[in-house]
């Protein structure tokens, strides 16, 4: 792991008990690359592009979010066989998510969720 990682890994530690940190930590977030479920298809009605298809899961109650990762070893250690994923950088994943709700490091515990107004507020830096 880089440095730049290592620093957002530190800061999603300390935001459990630090919560006055959010907005560094999203700061740092839009300038790292995140590891998110999915893949790039090629596009039929354009041959010479292509479309990023991001995976959702469910919650336990049924809402759905599109999960990324810090890290390839957080990813790895909630997943038990290959997936596709691509890596993507945090501004540019913001911008391609909407309304989706994002949740950083799923089932870690570590995890960040965020919510549309997060997404929002980083889309525009």
């Amino acid at each position: 792991m880089d440095n730049h990682t290592l620093d957002l890994e530190q800061k999603l530690w300390e935001l459990h008990s630090h919560p006055e940190q959010l907005d560094e930590v999203l700061q740092i977030l839009t300038t790292t690359e995140l590891y998110c479920l999915g893949e790039v298809v090629e596009n039929v009605a354009d041959p010479d592009g292509s479309d990023l298809i991001l995976t959702s899961w469910e919650d336990v109650d049924g809402n759905t979010f599109i999960p990324c990762f810090t890290s390839y070893d957080n990813m790895g250690t909630i997943l038990e066989e290959d997936t596709s994923y691509v890596l993507l950088q945090g501004h540019d994943l913001f911008t391609l998510v909407n309304d989706d709700v994002v949740i950083i490091n799923p089932e870690l515990s570590n995890e960040l969720v965020l919510h549309r107004e997060d997404l929002n507020k980083l889309a525009r830096h």
